[in-house]
Parts: C-alpha cells; sequence; structure tokens
C-alpha cells in the first residue's frame, strides 16, 4: 500500500472515530423544543502543525449546539484519556468545552496510533463562510481530520449539554 493511500486510510478511519466518539462523549437534552442537525463542516490535512485553523464551509447560526470532533497522530504514548489536543477556538470568540479524549496507540510510541477529541460549544454568536475554528495540539502534528457538527435549537428553549465520563 503506498504511503498516500495508507495515509489517506488513516485520516478516513480517525474521521470515522471522531463521529463515533462524538456519540460516547456528548449527548444533549432539550425539553420540549426541536432538536435537528443543521450543518455538517469536515476538513483535514497532512502538514506539522501545532494548532489547524479548519474554514467553514457551510455558515452556522446562533444559538446553536457545535460539536467539534478532532482525530490526529498520537502523541501521547499511552491508551486512555490524554490531553493531546489543547484547545478549541473560533473566530468569533465563541466558549468551546472539552467532552472527552482517549489515545489508542499500537506500541506505546508517538504516532503508531491515534487519538480523538471531543469539544462543543452553545454558539452565541453565528459563524459564517469567512470564519474558522482552530485547534491546538500539545506538540506538533501532521495527519489530522475535524468533522464539525451543528444542531439547531429551538428559540427560548433551555438547553442541557451532558458529558458521559
Amino acid at each position: 500500500m503506498s504511503k498516500k493511500l495508507t495515509t489517506t486510510y488513516k485520516l478516513v478511519s480517525v474521521a470515522l472515530l471522531a463521529i463515533l466518539a462524538t456519540n460516547y462523549f456528548l449527548y444533549t437534552q432539550q425539553a420540549q423544543a426541536s432538536f435537528a442537525l443543521s450543518v455538517r463542516n469536515s476538513g483535514g490535512n497532512e502538514i506539522s502543525q501545532s494548532s489547524t485553523a479548519f474554514g467553514i464551509s457551510n455558515a452556522i447560526s446562533a444559538p446553536s449546539l457545535l460539536i467539534v470532533s478532532i482525530g490526529i497522530d498520537n502523541k501521547s504514548t499511552a491508551d486512555g484519556n490524554t490531553s493531546d489536543v489543547t484547545n478549541v477556538i473560533d473566530s468569533k470568540g465563541n466558549i468551546y468545552t472539552k467532552a472527552g479524549e482517549f489515545t489508542n496507540t499500537v506500541g506505546g510510541v508517538a504516532n503508531d496510533g491515534a487519538t480523538i477529541a471531543v469539544w462543543y460549544s452553545v454558539l452565541g454568536t453565528s459563524l459564517g463562510t469567512s470564519d474558522t475554528v482552530s485547534a491546538s495540539y500539545s506538540a506538533a502534528v501532521v495527519a489530522k481530520a475535524i468533522t464539525m457538527e451543528s444542531y439547531t435549537l429551538g428559540a427560548g428553549q433551555g438547553h442541557s449539554v451532558f458529558v458521559r465520563r
């Protein structure tokens, strides 16, 4: 298998794991109001970076719950809860909270497995197609992928986000 195909396969696998991790770490509850997936964005690259800005391809209106799932080459050398993704921010200043992060390593060395991190924000300010969501890492990362799922929240209703640990 060529290096490029192997890397592409790894990025796709990491993106799928990120979606599964989202469902494991995070669920929401909303009393008597609509709650629906409205926008999905994704991206990735293979450039060594200590932080990455990902573009928004579809505008996301506030208030929405934005779930950001990030898959990267592992930096931690042990399986378990880690802190390889250190921060998530966007260009409009919305606040993001980490729901969870997990590393799976094959041989106990950096870059032999994957780390999945899930962050979320109830957007106070809408994001347009010229905005970005940025992730920072504990060390430079080459392979990375991101998915962003936005869920429309009903106006005037209370919303709670519960994190499973």
